[in-house]
This record gives structure tokens, C-alpha cells and sequence, in this order.
């Protein structure tokens, strides 16, 4: 059985699981932060050359911009969702798509980031089994917070969202619910649907989590 380990970098979240035959990691944090992952990584007993995969749930920087120093120090494959590897090819973030006041202020801070062109090494546009780099489990996109947001989704039920869901950013709503920043809100309901029935384990996030399912359903009216 895998083990999901959820790494604190910063305000975000990025996660790592251990297979049977190496480890896979789920998000690379901004640029410079793949100093503190290997780090991280250290401690859980992972090295640079057990990492056999990235992959990027969606292209913002803080999911994305650490991916190609850490394919560098790992020689990891990358993975992305066609529709946001347009973007981070051409040195671009995906869609940041406010939804109020809070974060568009947010949005406008996130823009200055730059990320360094990146591509990725392999692009998918449906689902995509990850059992051959040593962990059971299986890709699916999951639109939304981006057009290209994908998740991970493992044999044993856990679900890793990336932005799909997110807590703890604002002070008022520290439990699960949809990120701040939707390119289309009805399409990331319809993703979180598609996610609960797939997950029966924890649903870890980028911001906040990990959550239960029913937790989730309770917090979004989904019953």
C-alpha cells in the first residue's frame, strides 16, 4: 500500500507518496523550492534518484515553478494537463480567475511571480494510469480551478486535488470548500462529484486538508 506524506512548503502543500518501487511527487512548489523538498524528502527516507515522477495538478506558479530544478536534481518525468501546458511552456500561469475582492488582491500577487518556461515530458488529456513508476493509482482531470487541473486518485481510495478543493486560506472558512480563484465554478462542482466517487480515503489538498470525504460533502451541500 502506498503512503501519502503531506510536506508543508510555505503556504502550500505538496505531497509525496511512497510506493513499492520509488516515490512520486505531487506539486514542486514555487521556483526555489526544491531545496526544501529534497529536504523533505531526506527525512522520509527518499532519495533525488527514488523520485520517478512529478506531477503537477495545474500550472500556477505555486504548483508548478519548481518542477523543472526538481526534475533537474531527480531526473523525475514531469507530468501536465494539455490545457495548462500551453501555458507554463510559454513561461505563462495558468488561468487566475477570481472570485471576489480577496482574491483578486491574491491573484495580483501570484502574477508577479515568474515562472521559467517549462516542458513538460509527458501530457495527457484523459485519465492515466501511474502503476508503472511504482505507485497504484491513476491520473484524472479534474477542471475547475483551471481548465487543465488534474488529480491524483490511488488504488487504496486516497485523493490527492491539488486546488480543486482548499481550506484554511481565508480566516472566516478554515474546513474544505472550493478555492477562491475558479476559471469555472460549475465545472469545479462537477470535478469534486467526480472525485467523491472515486475517493474513500483522505482528500489531500494544496491549501489546508487533508479532509474526509463526507467532510467535503457536508461543507459543500453535496449529500
Amino acid at each position: 500500500m502506498a503512503q501519502v506524506h503531506n510536506v508543508s512548503v510555505g503556504y502550500y502543500n505538496m505531497q509525496v507518496i511512497k510506493g513499492k518501487d520509488g516515490a512520486v511527487v505531487v506539486d514542486a512548489g514555487t521556483p526555489g523550492s526544491s531545496v526544501k523538498i529534497l529536504a523533505e524528502l531526506s527525512k522520509l527516507g527518499i532519495f533525488p534518484q527514488d523520485v520517478r515522477l512529478i506531477i503537477c495538478t495545474h500550472g500556477h506558479v505555486d504548483h508548478v515553478g519548481g518542477a523543472g530544478e526538481l526534475r533537474m536534481a531527480t531526473g523525475a518525468q514531469i507530468v501536465l494537463h494539455k490545457a495548462d501546458a500551453k501555458f507554463v511552456r510559454e513561461g505563462k500561469s495558468a488561468p487566475l480567475s477570481p472570485t471576489g475582492f480577496f482574491s483578486s488582491l491574491f491573484a495580483a500577487i501570484i502574477r508577479r511571480i515568474k515562472i521559467l518556461p517549462l516542458e513538460p515530458d509527458i501530457i495527457i488529456e484523459g485519465e492515466m494510469d501511474i502503476s508503472s513508476y511504482g505507485v497504484e493509482g491513476i491520473l484524472v482531470p479534474t477542471p475547475g480551478h483551471t481548465p487543465g487541473s488534474i488529480s491524483v486518485v490511488l488504488a487504496e481510495g486516497v485523493a490527492i486535488v491539488g486546488d480543486l478543493l482548499a481550506g484554511g486560506m481565508l480566516p472566516w472558512r478554515r474546513g474544505p470548500g472550493l478555492h477562491f480563484l475558479l476559471d469555472n465554478p460549475a465545472e469545479a462542482l462537477r470535478s469534486v462529484h467526480a472525485i467523491l466517487a472515486k475517493a474513500t480515503g483522505l482528500i489531500y489538498a494544496g491549501h489546508g486538508g487533508p479532509f474526509e470525504p463526507d467532510q467535503v460533502r457536508k461543507a459543500l451541500e453535496l449529500q
